[in-house]
């Protein structure tokens, strides 16, 4: 990794006013994607919990990263705060490069596939960061960081999504029974469903505390 610094996992969670602006930035971003990708109803969406964890890094002369994804979750994104110097005579530095996750995309190249644009092309997909830019992919998708050459720090902000619906099955791994199920919005957050059951694989069962569930666990109190 050489000169990079890495910032604990509870950035958005913080109370300063600019990240709590970014931190609303990055999540109505995501859902606003999510939204035009999926086929759920209003209702339903209504329904997604965001949960989010994230972090920045500051990363100095030859940091970089080596080539990973980000597991447990169903998106990432990066938001450039500033991206460093920038070398004409060194574009690879602190260069993004993003790999095919599609197996046998390379089985055979010809001229008829060779120069595809994207989303249509194979191999790599290489990007550069720039001041204020939000790149949003697939949390599976591997990719690396070239290492940086320039003088000035370069600075950006990542995060790891997963969705879950409240209700419904959920995909989560830890928790209790009786635990809570946070809603994350803007970006607060508060309990919108108690953890009913899991398989303690990956499946569990969320109850939405809607108005009866709410009334019932009042009246269980009072008396």
């Amino acid at each position: 990794f050489g000169d990079l610094f890495e910032s604990r996992f509870d950035l958005f969670r913080w109370p300063d006013p600019p990240v709590k602006k970014l931190a609303h930035f990055c999540h109505g971003s995501l859902v606003q994607l999510v939204r035009q990708l999926s086929s759920f109803s209003d209702e339903e969406f209504a329904r997604l919990r965001f949960d989010y964890h994230a972090w920045f890094h500051i990363t100095r002369r030859l940091g970089y990263q080596g080539q990973h994804n980000h597991p447990n979750a169903s998106w990432s994104g990066i938001f450039c705060v500033h991206p460093g110097d920038s070398l004409p005579d060194r574009p690879d530095s602190g260069l993004v490069r993003f790999h095919d996750p599609r197996t046998h995309v390379d089985m055979y190249s010809d001229a008829g596939n060779r120069d595809l644009r994207l989303p249509f092309s194979t191999g790599t997909c290489d990007w550069k960061h720039r001041r204020g830019q939000l790149v949003l992919f697939p949390s599976y998708l591997r990719h690396e960081i070239y290492p940086y050459l320039g003088e000035r720090p370069r600075i950006v902000v990542a995060f790891n999504c997963w969705i879950n619906r409240i209700g419904l099955d959920a995909y989560v791994y830890g928790g209790h029974s009786g635990g809570p199920s946070w809603k994350y919005v803007n970006p607060d957050r508060w309990i919108q469903g108690i953890h009913s059951t899991s398989n303690r694989v990956g499946s569990a069962w969320d109850t939405y505390l809607n108005a009866n569930k709410r009334d019932q666990i009042n009246s269980w109190i009072a008396t």
